[in-house]
């Protein structure tokens, strides 16, 4: 396609702000996906880090637990009582 001087001078020009313009209206995607992605991520990471942000149990959990806990204390001392091991010994 051919230009004369003062065309292509104003061609060059208007391409130049086409090209800034699509480059801000890219920025501003990208911003935009960077936003909405990191919302998803902060949303989908557990709430409580630390053991002192946790929550205290429920009373069922704190049941839960502490039934689970007298099991393990009786099994280590009938096992004590009977001279059996805890551990099961390896298959050969």
């Amino acid at each position: 396609m051919a230009r004369c001087k003062r065309c292509a001078a104003k061609i060059s020009k208007l391409e130049a702000e086409l090209k800034t313009a699509k480059l801000r209206v890219e920025t501003a995607k990208l911003a935009q996906i960077e936003a909405v992605t990191a919302a998803k991520l902060e949303a989908q990471s557990p709430k409580y880090m630390r053991y002192e942000d946790m929550p205290p149990p429920t009373p069922e959990d704190e049941a839960r637990f502490h039934a689970r806990f007298q099991e393990i204390m009786k099994n280590i001392r009938d096992a004590r009582e009977d001279g059996r091991s805890l551990v099961t010994p390896p298959k050969t």
